[in-house]
Parts: C-alpha cells; sequence; structure tokens
C-alpha cells in the first residue's frame, strides 16, 4: 500500500455533538496508515461574541493542531471576521499546515478554497455536501471545481445541479454508517419514535406535530441543539437536547422508528442523511419525506411520503414492524469502511 498525505478541508470540526462524512473518511483513512489532516471552517471572534460557537469549538481553538485516537491531526482555525464575509482566509490556513504538498486533498466547504489549495495538492479532489445556487459559496465552488482533478458528490441530484461536462471524472459516493457504533438489539423496544440532528430550516415540526397528535400514545423523541422549537408542543414530543455520537445506539436500542422530516428547502433535494443508515444499523424502521435522494424501499423498513395522509398510513405500518433486522443489510453495504475504500481508489485513479 501506498502511504498517502491526505487533507480534508470540511465545513464541520470533529469536536462538536455532530460528525460528519470528512470526519469518518479521515479516521478510515488514518486507521489504513495513511498521513492525515482535518482543517474545518474557522470559529471566527464574531461567532463567538454572539454565542454562535460551542464550547467544544473554542477549546479547541485555543489547543491549536491535535492528533486524536485514530491518529487523524485536526486543527480549528481562529479568525476575526467569518470565512463567508472576507477573502483571503483560506490562504492563511495553508500557509500554516505543517505538509509543504499533500498527495490528496479533498475540500468539501467551499469557504476554505483558493487557488494556493490548488498549489498544495497533487491530486485535488472537490467533495460538494450541499447545493450552492448562489452567493460566495457558490462562487467559490465554481472556481474550485475548475481547478479539481475530480468531484465526488454525495447525492445524484447534487452532482446534477453542478453542471459538469461529461468529461469530468465524478463518482457519487453517499454519505454511510460506521457499523462499529451500531448493533441491533433484541430487547423490548418502546412506542418511541426518534430524530437526531439538526433542528433548523430542514427539519419539518408540522409533521412531527401531526404524528405526536395522530399517536397521543407513542413518544416522539427530538435530539439536537434546541433553541428555535415551535411553541405549544404536544406533551409526547420530547426535546432531548444534543446527544453525543457514541450515546446513539442505546438510544435507537430503545426506539422504534427513526424519521427524518424534511422541509421543502432547496438543500434537501440534494440531502444524504447519514442518520438513515444509522437509523438502519440500529435496527430501526425509517420514516422519511421522499426526496430525489430518498426513495422508498419496503423491503429493507425504508418508507417515504409526499403528503400528510401518507405519513399517518407509513408510520402505522412501521409501528407494528420492531426491531427492524432486514435494514441491517443495507446499513451494511454501506459502511465507512467501504466507502473510504471506493474514495481513495477514484482519487489514485486521478
Amino acid at each position: 500500500m501506498t502511504r498517502h498525505s491526505i487533507l480534508f478541508l470540511s465545513h464541520s470540526n470533529v469536536f462538536e455533538h455532530f460528525k460528519v462524512g470528512s470526519h469518518h473518511y479521515a479516521a478510515e483513512l488514518a486507521r489504513r496508515g495513511h498521513d492525515v489532516f482535518h482543517v474545518s471552517t474557522p470559529i471566527s471572534l464574531i461567532h463567538r461574541i454572539l454565542g454562535r460557537a460551542g464550547s467544544a469549538s473554542i477549546d479547541a481553538v485555543k489547543r491549536g493542531w491535535m492528533t486524536d485516537e485514530n491518529n487523524v491531526h485536526h486543527l480549528v482555525p481562529s479568525s476575526i471576521i467569518p470565512a463567508g464575509l472576507v477573502a483571503g482566509t483560506a490562504n492563511r490556513i495553508i500557509r500554516s499546515l505543517p505538509e509543504g504538498q499533500f498527495d490528496l486533498t479533498f475540500v468539501d466547504q467551499p469557504l476554505l478554497w483558493s487557488s494556493e489549495v490548488r498549489t498544495a495538492s497533487r491530486t485535488l479532489v472537490y467533495r460538494p455536501t450541499d447545493i450552492y445556487d448562489e452567493g460566495r459559496k457558490r462562487r467559490l465552488q465554481d472556481e474550485a471545481i475548475a481547478q479539481a482533478d475530480g468531484v465526488v458528490a454525495t447525492s445524484d441530484e447534487v452532482l446534477r445541479r453542478l453542471g459538469l461536462s461529461e468529461s469530468r471524472p465524478s463518482l457519487v459516493l453517499p454519505n454511510g454508517v460506521d457499523l462499529r457504533n451500531f448493533a441491533v438489539q433484541t430487547g423490548t423496544r418502546r412506542d418511541v419514535a426518534v430524530y437526531v440532528g439538526a433542528l433548523d430550516s430542514r427539519f419539518e415540526w408540522n409533521d412531527v406535530r401531526f404524528l405526536a397528535d395522530c399517536f397521543p400514545l407513542w413518544r416522539f423523541e427530538i435530539y439536537g441543539p434546541t433553541g428555535n422549537e415551535p411553541a405549544d408542543l404536544p406533551a409526547n414530543i420530547q426535546l432531548k437536547g444534543a446527544v453525543d455520537y457514541d450515546d446513539l445506539n442505546a438510544v435507537f436500542s430503545a426506539s422504534r422508528i427513526g424519521l427524518l422530516p424534511l422541509t421543502d428547502v432547496p438543500v434537501n433535494a440534494g440531502r444524504s442523511p447519514m442518520k438513515l443508515y444509522e437509523y438502519l444499523a440500529g435496527g430501526l424502521g425509517v420514516l422519511s419525506t421522499s426526496t430525489p435522494t430518498i426513495q422508498e424501499n419496503d423491503a429493507v423498513g425504508l418508507l417515504t411520503y409526499t403528503s400528510q395522509d401518507e405519513l399517518h398510513t407509513k408510520f402505522a405500518m412501521l409501528a407494528v414492524a420492531a426491531p427492524n433486522p432486514a435494514g441491517k443489510s443495507l446499513a451494511v453495504a454501506n459502511s465507512w469502511d467501504a466507502k473510504a475504500d471506493q474514495l481513495l481508489r477514484f482519487a489514485e485513479s486521478l
């Protein structure tokens, strides 16, 4: 095996509650013996003043470079002004990196793009995880694609919206699941439907409220940073706050249905939610809004809906079947271990 120096320029750092694709890829590749560096979006002074930076991220900024248990080297940079509002942030970060040039660089945060990223990379892969139709992110994304050797998108819809030429090397590689963290438990499961994730404009509160009213004997546990939730939620909707990644298996093992209620904001059309395969790996039936990326597969306990009538019917169907061992097979086929192999093969082929 050729040992590579690998750089990830990512939108999220590893020190808060959410784990994203770049964290999993970095860990898997480091376990294979590669020298892996992970740099995330800077935490700005303005974010800290406004209270928009978590304490773990602020602590990480103070500590500088850190190496985790998988031997991934992490940096959470700092800045005065948010990266989305000022040019030059990426240049400063690239110049501070310990490697003169990286064998492989994966960029999923357009705000960390600059021409110096190209100079510092023998092979450069742009890895879009969201749809950017306008603004600074779109402009920087276009610049990154123009100089990248290849593109790896997290969904067909994200790739389609890029408008790449047929000659541009590309790959669709949806998000996956760390099977080491999830196991289907055979014990008694409560009448609980669970959601874990962000509670922002992408999350459809109305669908959860509808289900809670229709199924009053069920409990709906919502895990994620709170603060923007609607008032007067039904009593059987419980806001649990953020949950550590290592505790997810215990949460899923005591629940029966995993929810993915999505609004119709454009970004949801291309989302590849990691919770989809994590729910399945934990033995949950999954009920999701239908999107171009998330389509029904009732053979593995994944049902989708396009209306509240369908939502009611599909929830009732899943309510009678738990746990969902068939979903585990789909989760196994989408492990981060397998996806890291695909990502590396693609990058090495460029």
